[in-house]
C-alpha cells in the first residue's frame, strides 16, 4: 500500500484553488488536509495540520516566498511548492533560497503537479521543465576558471576530468543529452556515464539539481 500524502493549498484565488483540489483529489494517494489564502493562514495550515507537502502562490497577501522563508525555519517537515502563474527568473530564484524545494507553473497538468509532489516527498527538486532550462540559459557560458565557488565543500575545478568539464559547459547552457552527446561526438549512453559521475561528485540524485549549481557556478564568471 502506498503512503498517503497529506497536502496543504494556499492560493487566494477561489476558482483556482477548486480546481487544483479537485486535480488532487482524484489521485488515492493524497489527502488535502486543509487550505488557505494568505500567509498568516499557510503558517497556521503548517502548525494546525502538519502536511506533508504544502502548495504556495507567489502572490498570496503576505508573500509566498515570505511565507516560504518562514515555513522552512519553523516547519522544515513540510515540503514547499510554489505553484504559480510567475515565470519570473527572480521568483523562482527567491523561492529556491526561501527553501522551496519545487516551482510548477500553474498550466502543469495535474500529471506533472503530481509528479513535482512525489519528486519533493522523495527529497529533490522540482521545476516545471521549461521554465528550469529558461533560468539554465540566459546567456552563453564562460570557460570555466580556477575559481571555485558555488562548489560543494572540498570540490573544485581539479575534481573534474576534462571531458566532464565539456559536459557541464554544456549542461550549463541548457542542452539535453543528446544534444551535448552531438556536440562531442559522444554516444549518449556516454554522456549519461559522465553526467552520473558528475552527479556523484556534486552529492546531488537529479540532472536538475546539478545543472542549477553548475549554471551559477559557470555565471558567477560573467558578473
Amino acid at each position: 500500500m502506498n503512503r498517503i500524502i497529506r497536502i496543504g493549498v494556499v492560493d487566494d484565488h477561489p476558482l483556482l484553488l477548486d480546481g487544483i483540489l479537485h486535480a488532487l483529489g482524484k489521485n488515492p494517494d493524497f489527502e488535502i488536509v486543509g487550505t488557505g489564502q494568505t500567509m498568516t493562514e499557510a503558517i497556521v495550515l503548517a502548525q494546525n495540520h502538519k502536511p506533508d507537502v504544502m502548495l504556495l502562490d507567489v502572490g498570496i497577501e503576505g508573500g509566498g516566498i515570505q511565507a516560504a522563508h518562514h515555513l522552512s525555519k519553523s516547519a522544515p517537515t513540510v515540503r514547499l511548492i510554489m505553484f504559480t502563474a510567475s515565470e519570473r527568473p527572480d521568483h523562482v530564484n527567491a523561492a529556491l533560497a526561501a527553501g522551496a524545494m519545487g516551482y510548477v507553473l500553474k498550466g502543469a497538468s495535474s500529471r506533472e503537479l503530481s509528479e513535482s509532489i512525489r519528486t519533493v516527498i522523495d527529497g529533490k527538486r522540482y521545476i516545471t521543465p521549461d521554465l528550469a532550462m529558461m533560468i539554465l540559459s540566459p546567456r552563453a557560458p564562460a570557460p570555466i576558471q580556477n575559481v571555485d565557488e558555488d562548489l560543494p565543500p572540498k570540490l573544485s575545478r581539479k575534481d573534474f576530468t576534462s571531458r566532464e568539464i565539456d559536459v557541464i559547459e554544456l549542461l550549463s547552457a541548457g542542452k539535453t543529452n543528446r544534444h551535448i552527446a552531438q556536440e562531442l561526438s559522444l554516444s549518449e549512453k556516454t554522456v549519461k556515464h559522465h553526467m552520473s559521475n558528475i552527479m556523484e561528485k556534486l552529492q546531488v540524485h537529479n540532472r536538475l539539481s546539478a545543472a542549477l549549481i553548475l549554471s551559477k557556478w559557470i555565471q558567477s564568471k560573467n558578473d
